[in-house]
Order: C-alpha cells, then sequence, then structure tokens
C-alpha cells in the first residue's frame, strides 16, 4: 500500500463516518456523540461503527453529548484496537482547545502508519 487514508471527523460527522463502510486506515473521532440523547438519534450508527482498524477518540470530561462512562464501555467493545483520551474541564465544542487535539492525533498516526503501511 502506497498511501495510508486516515479520517478525522468531529461530533456528528464522526459518528457517521465510523459507521460507514468506506476504505479507510485509521479513524479520528473527536466529541463522539455517545450519549444517551445521541442513542435515541444516532442508535443505528453505533451498531456499525466497529471494524477492524486503529480508531482514536478525543472527548472531553463535559461533553453535553457523550457520557463519558458509556464512551468507555463502547470503546471497550469494539473488536480492534483503539485509544480514549478524555480531556478535563473541556465540553462539546472545545472552544479555544482545539490546540489540545495536535499531540494525540500527531502520536496515533506515528505510532499507527507504519502498521497501516504493510496491511
Amino acid at each position: 500500500m502506497d498511501n495510508v487514508l486516515t479520517w478525522f471527523r468531529y461530533s456528528f460527522g464522526s459518528a457517521v463516518g465510523l459507521a460507514s463502510k468506506a476504505g479507510f486506515d485509521g479513524y479520528v473521532a473527536v466529541s463522539y456523540p455517545y450519549g444517551y440523547a445521541a442513542s435515541c438519534a444516532l442508535g443505528s450508527l453505533f451498531k456499525d461503527a466497529d471494524s477492524t482498524k486503529p480508531k482514536l477518540f478525543l472527548s472531553g470530561e463535559k461533553d453535553q453529548f457523550a457520557s463519558t462512562t458509556r464512551l468507555k464501555s463502547f470503546c471497550d467493545n469494539l473488536q480492534t484496537e483503539q485509544s480514549l483520551m478524555v480531556f478535563e474541564n473541556i465540553d462539546h465544542f472545545w472552544h479555544g482547545k482545539e490546540s489540545l487535539l495536535f499531540q494525540p492525533i500527531v502520536s496515533f498516526l506515528v505510532m499507527h502508519i507504519a502498521a497501516m503501511k504493510t496491511i
């Protein structure tokens, strides 16, 4: 494989993108909306979210649309390697704290890009 495709999605887009069957080698979901209210609207997408590709979930502990406990349980039940990072004092919208996302995303890419290229 010459190229590695990693998808980066935010909120609703991360739920839709992760459930899609499009070909991607890795996935980064920011503010993945896995909570009770979101489950009512997006439940079918969550059922299709599992794949064998590595995933990184980045969430704020004060996310209004994702329960940290439920998101952790969701991630623990995925069939492949994944990481969940929860940031203190961050809500769903990150409000000027987006720079906190840079280092975890770069680390994820560095860690997984060689493995992705051998697939």
